[in-house]
């Protein structure tokens, strides 16, 4: 849901360049960017919605995890639709201000600014980051810390049961910077923080399938039908000529064929023992494929 308030808009003087150019960004958006790729490399698929008012026209039968910006400003009315699809089996991740859930997420406000060195996961990995000053909003009250800053002193990422919390500006976490500037170093951003919003991720999604990053499958659970969608890069001089493989993976299902009637290029299913494991499928660029699964 990318609805982002002006509140959360901020000018980091941390890392001025060379040309004396500022860190503009917004907390929201600078977290949904990494949570999109995270999720888009982890195989899920992220439908988006870019209205707050959109609420209504969303239930549990569509949606798995609702990604928010912060809720600053929100309606007695809209605070209660969210309490509801959370109620219902959605799961909610919040990237920004909380403000009327804070019972739903397990935490207390505590607004606060820390000088980061370190990173150390609930599973007692580490890495030292670049060392920065971090605004932090909230503090555990209930729920589980899955990423300490400082020791263990500061909780970065927070959960309680299917609400995840983002306590700080994941861009901030860096291994080192890019030309001097966190938006230019795609790859900078700490490779456990990512890692981590990964598994946070599916663990939430529960997805039927996963697929490569660039594909996009689709299915109701219900008809054993798989519908992919390449949304690979592409130049128009290559839509006749690009091909791009990929990897269709099925968590816990049950199936001996996958065939589809009307492609180009046939499904190649992986078997571990006598069922598929995953499906390695070609396609070329905006192509659709529907696989049917016995």
């Amino acid at each position: 849901m990318t609805d982002y308030p002006d509140v959360d808009e901020r000018l980091s003087p941390d890392f001025d360049d060379s040309h004396a150019w500022s860190m503009f960004y917004n907390i929201s958006e600078a977290n949904q960017c990494q949570l999109y790729r995270a999720a888009r490399e982890s195989g899920l698929n992220v439908p988006i919605m870019s209205r707050l008012a959109c609420l209504d026209q969303i239930d549990s039968q569509m949606t798995d995890i609702l990604v928010l910006p912060s809720l600053d400003g929100l309606t007695r009315e809209q605070l209660t639709r969210l309490r509801r699809l959370h109620a219902a089996g959605v799961a909610l991740v919040a990237c920004g201000s909380i403000r009327g859930l804070e019972d739903v997420f397990g935490v207390q406000e505590a607004p606060r600014t820390i000088h980061l060195q370190e990173i150390k996961s609930q599973a007692g990995q580490k890495e030292l980051v670049q060392p920065v000053n971090l605004d932090l909003h909230y503090k555990a009250a209930g729920a589980r810390v899955l990423l300490y800053g400082q020791d263990q002193a500061e909780p970065l990422i927070m959960q309680k049961d299917r609400a995840l919390l983002l306590n700080c500006t994941l861009a901030l976490v860096n291994v080192d910077t890019f030309m001097d500037r966190v938006q230019y170093g795609r790859e900078s951003i700490s490779r456990l923080l990512f890692e981590l919003c990964q598994k946070s991720l599916l663990e939430l999604a529960r997805p039927v399938m996963t697929a490569d990053c660039g594909l996009s499958a689709f299915s109701d659970g219900k008809n054993d039908l798989a519908l992919l969608i390449d949304y690979s890069p592409m130049r128009q001089i290559d839509v006749q000529e690009k091909i791009t493989s990929y990897k269709l993976t099925l968590p816990g299902r049950q199936y001996k064929t996958a065939t589809c009637d009307y492609c180009e290029f046939s499904p190649n299913p992986v078997y571990e023992g006598d069922f598929i494991k995953e499906i390695h499928v070609r396609l070329r660029p905006q192509e659709t494929m529907l696989i049917k699964l016995d």
